[in-house]
């Protein structure tokens, strides 16, 4: 993790339940992401998002 007076980075995991015909009683997902907010001017504004492994 970074940040400083303007921009930081954030990394995050989010669970999900996954149902399809093949799996109908679902599969577990688990997903991590980084996301990059900067501020600009007076709005805080994410300039980059990715999933990570």
């Amino acid at each position: 993790m970074r940040s400083d007076a303007r921009s930081a980075r954030i990394l995050a995991v989010a669970d999900s339940k996954v149902t399809t015909t093949a799996a109908p009683d679902g599969q577990a997902r688990i997903y991590r992401l980084q996301l990059d907010p900067e501020r600009m001017a007076s709005r805080q504004l994410t300039t980059d998002v990715a999933f990570v492994g």
